[in-house]
């Protein structure tokens, strides 16, 4: 049998940064939010993170000279292309003043937020790893109108957790063809599964756990195979990968099962915000069964024995 390895790879991703615009314009316009774009997202089998296509909505928080004017209302996709205003629902219409100071927070799938009593902006998003949605927060300060953007408040997010893609890959898929493998009870070990994300951009409160992976089937002719990706709250805590490798050999029309030794790898990497892990188990067969003959033993000669 192979030796099991686990390779990483974490994908590299540069900080978004906000729009921050000091302009003084003419009264009496509306409030409209632009584009919302998602920076450094991956793709995968299965994608739990935001990017610019997928992302439909958020929801708008805002304040201006410390008055609340947005309380959480709903910022839903506009039809065209960068610099379409998208549509406000849930919220009394609102209109720009000139010179006075603005700040607007989106949050796109926070479990609860937490909100300032007097302004009404968030304060601390809290997080479950069990909604496997991916948190986003972007918040943009403004004197009056913006000049960019055709005048809309566009917000450039950043993921505010680390993603985790789970591979396995068949060194053997082309010869081994009556082979295949069963990857199960896997389990991301000492992740960071519940927490408070301040906007000021540290997380805290986070307890640690571990996030169980469901099992994936390798089809012997196949070469690799994406289990899942999932989302976790970074930190410095140091996480690992603990799974069992089931041999499946091909007997007439069934499969049989061969188990293996569990395979447990603790204190691989921390997880950065923003930044996507690829976690890689190889298996595959070293070689195969091969037979040879030695030379064969003389007889050997017992005494004769006498007939009677």
């Amino acid at each position: 049998m192979k030796k099991f390895f686990i390779a990483i790879a974490a994908i590299a991703t540069a900080a978004a940064c906000s729009q921050n615009e000091t302009i003084s314009l003419d009264n009496g316009e509306a409030i409209a939010f632009g584009n919302a774009f998602v920076e450094n997202s991956t793709r995968a089998a299965v994608d739990p993170s935001y990017n610019a296509t997928n992302l439909t909505a958020f929801n708008v928080y805002g304040a201006v000279e410390g008055v609340n004017i947005f309380a959480g209302a709903t910022v839903t996709k506009g039809t065209a292309a960068y610099g379409e205003a998208w549509a406000v629902s849930g919220a009394t219409t609102q209109y720009w003043i000139a010179g006075a100071n603005y700040i607007f927070d989106a949050v796109v799938d926070a479990t609860e937020v937490v909100k300032d009593t007097n302004t009404g902006l968030p304060t601390t998003l809290k997080y479950n790893t069990n909604t496997q949605k991916d948190m986003l927060h972007q918040r943009v300060t403004t004197v009056g109108k913006p000049t960019e953007n055709n005048g809309l408040v566009a917000f450039t997010f950043t993921h505010l957790l680390s993603k985790v893609k789970l591979t396995v890959e068949n060194t053997t898929a082309n010869t081994a063809t009556d082979y295949r493998y069963t990857i199960s009870d896997i389990s991301i070990t000492n992740a960071n599964l519940t927490g408070d994300y301040a906007v000021a951009g540290i997380w805290s409160n986070v307890t640690a756990g571990s996030y169980s992976i469901p099992n994936i089937t390798v089809a012997s002719n196949t070469t690799e195979e994406c289990a899942a990706e999932v989302l976790l709250i970074p930190g410095t805590n140091l996480v690992g990968i603990n799974f069992k490798v089931n041999v499946e050999m091909k007997s007439g029309d069934t499969w049989k099962t061969i188990t293996t030794t569990p395979k447990n790898y603790e204190g691989v990497i921390a997880l950065t915000a923003n930044t996507a892990y690829n976690f890689t188990i190889s298996v595959g067969l070293d070689n195969t069964i091969q037979f040879t003959a030695k030379p064969v033993n003389s007889w050997t000669e017992n005494a004769a024995t006498p007939l009677q």
